[in-house]
């Protein structure tokens, strides 16, 4: 009986979500076992989904149940850059790589929150560079604001990935290996925060590929551009899907 129990929420929080998780209403339609037109029925308030099917969609969409009894949704963080496709391609980010982005930014608001009750102050992530920029003058600067000499690098040795992570890391700055994710969504992603910006890195990427990624990102952090990149270099005119 508990399972035919309706509940009562926001049906527009239910079209929000489904949306901002990256599902078509084929596709979440699919998943949730419904058909299109019951979906979009709930979606519009035709009828309130069970609360046993509420909690699939909490489940599929990666929210918590409460969210869909809010009145209005949630401020979200404004969309990145996809770096990976032409102008005018379609498509965007997949749900498995739409949620890793957020999850990322919800452990950072996590990470600042703590840090602001155990009264630890952020390093202001201040290094600022352009396109126009010498690029080996830039890559001076960089060494020196990290710290890391030609003889430090050497003795990195066959664990440079984790070398150059914690050195990032001494600068506040957010390092999470994304498991799980195919390589053709994303190789790495850079959140290009003031305090503690953050760079995701596929675990599926490996050795000199990892740290290639890292350090990309990286440049994309001094460049203040966020965005999602790929095998094949980057274009900075692509369209910018919410995420």
């Amino acid at each position: 009986m508990a399972k035919s129990v309706k509940a009562l929420i926001n049906p527009a929080m239910l079209a929000w979500a489904r949306n901002q998780a990256g599902y078509t209403l084929a596709d979440a339609a699919h998943k949730l076992g419904f058909d299109e037109p019951r979906l979009q029925g709930l979606e519009a308030g035709a009828e309130a989904p069970t609360f046993a099917k509420l909690l699939d969609m909490a489940d599929l969409y990666k929210r918590p149940v409460s969210l869909f009894y809010l009145k209005r949704p949630p401020q979200g963080w404004q969309p990145i850059q996809d770096f990976r496709r032409l102008p005018g391609a379609a498509g965007g980010f997949s749900p498995q790589l739409t949620y890793a982005i957020r999850q990322a930014r919800e452990r950072r608001e996590v990470a600042l929150a703590v840090r602001t009750e155990l009264k630890e102050p952020v390093q202001e992530f201040a290094f600022e560079a352009t396109l126009a920029a010498n690029i080996e003058t830039l890559g001076g600067r960089i060494r020196e604001f990290l710290g890391v000499t030609d003889a430090k690098q050497q003795l990195f040795r066959n664990r440079a990935f984790e070398g150059w992570r914690a050195t990032l890391e001494a600068k506040d700055i957010l390092v999470f290996v994304v498991p799980r994710l195919k390589m053709k969504e994303m190789r790495g992603t850079a959140l290009a925060e003031a305090a503690l910006p953050v760079i995701l890195v596929n675990s599926k990427d490996r050795g000199n590929g990892r740290v290639f990624t890292l350090l990309h990102e990286f440049c994309h952090l001094v460049l203040r551009q966020s965005g999602v990149s790929n095998v094949g270099g980057d274009r900075n005119d692509a369209p910018n899907p919410a995420v």
